[in-house]
């Protein structure tokens, strides 16, 4: 980016409501770079190259960030992930403007990223299975 470039803000989520939307924070995870623009009847897909260390991180429906607007994941593989945007997101958003070559900043889903970590440490860990049928029993579940 230079001096004069457009950025996306949106507003954060108010915690003291209903919540509408995706869990993501600003943080950058990686940067990926588009592959393919297609229109599609009213809609843009946009296909995305990102390193492979990321795979675990692109769920198909699952939320993710692209240069600060908050997206749905319409498609993936290995190192591709597809969004579906609307003629009003294009407009709206800079992501509209990217072309085939262009750089993406993109922030996975932030549950999704402490599911994993949670699993990972678990394993690490090797951490017995400490919830059983008996524990819930003495614990007063059953």
């Amino acid at each position: 980016m230079k001096q004069g470039s457009l950025v996306n803000l949106e507003r954060a989520m108010n915690a003291n409501g209903r919540f509408g939307g995706h869990f993501v924070t600003g943080h950058i995870d990686t940067v990926g770079k588009i592959s393919k623009r297609e229109t599609k009847e009213n809609a843009i897909y946009i296909y995305m190259q990102y390193p492979n260390e990321f795979n675990h991180l692109s769920l198909y429906k699952g939320s993710v960030a692209i240069d600060g607007t908050s997206l749905t994941i319409f498609g993936v593989s290995a190192t591709t992930l597809t969004v579906s945007i609307i003629p009003h997101t294009a407009k709206e958003s800079v992501l509209g403007l990217k072309d085939v070559g262009d750089k993406v900043n993109i922030e996975f889903d932030m549950i999704g990223k402490y599911v994993y970590s949670f699993f990972e440490r678990k394993a690490s860990h090797n951490y017995k299975d400490s919830i059983s049928i008996d524990f819930l029993k003495e614990s007063g579940f059953m």
